[in-house]
């Protein structure tokens, strides 16, 4: 059977052509990953469809501008406004993002007990929407802060009503006392300095505050398992099967090992 390829489109860790090939071998899966050159994105979809394609991963960069220029989209992309995977399973192109179903997996594989837990999320990007939209596993209450009290307050209005909700601005009167208050901190943004506590829970999926959370001593969920649900999330999309995390883990792990 002839091997099709994936796209990898924008920016991409340079091992994951690696451990795409090392996982679509051990799945019995004929497909290759092939990484394209940054061109328009009409371009790239029409050279996807003219060639082939089996679909394609999209880097965060990119998923802004891809979203116009597909018509099919699944509501979690609509969400956010952004694409990270597509898929020619149905013939033509789907397109999703996947960053919900793997924070909500995060969480579940974490044992946290989030009923009764009060929640902050911290920033005003797509990330911080999709974050919200974990105020719907029991949370008392969730406060977003962004850089303004109208972007806050927008942000908020995915929030399912009957949960209490706060505006906050980040660095704003009140928001440091307020942050103490809280027992899951996610940010999602390099929005400053911030103070942690030692009892806090820390999701930093904005990759800038990992010294600061261990100086200060609160507990900080290792975001590695988050992308490799991720990257599990975008396969099963992708490929119509389902490709278990631990298979992936092991795949990094040896191109790491075995550059």
């Amino acid at each position: 059977m002839q091997m099709k390829p994936v796209a990898l489109i924008g920016p991409h860790p340079a091992e994951l052509s690696e451990v795409l090939r090392r996982v679509f071998e051990e799945s019995h899966l004929q497909l290759v990953p092939h990484t394209l050159p940054q061109t328009h994105p009409s371009s790239v979809l029409q050279s996807l469809s003219t060639l082939g394609y089996a679909g394609g991963l999209i880097s965060e960069e990119f998923s802004e501008s891809y979203f116009p220029y597909c018509a099919r989209v699944g509501v979690e992309a609509r969400h956010v406004g952004r694409i990270d995977t597509l898929s020619s399973l149905g013939g033509g192109f789907d397109a999703t993002h996947t960053l919900e179903d793997s924070l909500f997996q995060w969480m579940e594989n974490s044992g946290y007990r989030s009923a009764g837990a009060r929640l902050m999320v911290i920033g005003g990007n797509f990330r911080a929407r999709v974050a919200l939209q974990l105020a719907r596993l029991g949370f008392v209450s969730v406060m977003l802060a962004a850089k303004s009290m109208s972007e806050s307050e927008e942000l908020l209005k995915v929030v399912p009503a009957g949960i209490e909700k706060y505006p906050l601005v980040v660095g704003g009167y009140s928001f440091a006392s307020f942050m103490e208050q809280q027992d899951l901190l996610i940010i999602t943004e390099d929005v400053g300095k911030l103070r942690f506590q030692p009892y806090h829970q820390v999701m930093d999926i904005s990759g800038v505050y990992a010294q600061t959370i261990a100086q200060d001593g609160a507990h900080m969920w290792d975001s590695t398992q988050l992308e490799v649900l991720r990257l599990s999330h975008q396969l099963k999309f992708l490929t119509g099967r389902s490709i278990a995390p631990s298979l992936i883990q092991w795949a990094w792990q040896a191109v790491q090992e075995n550059p």
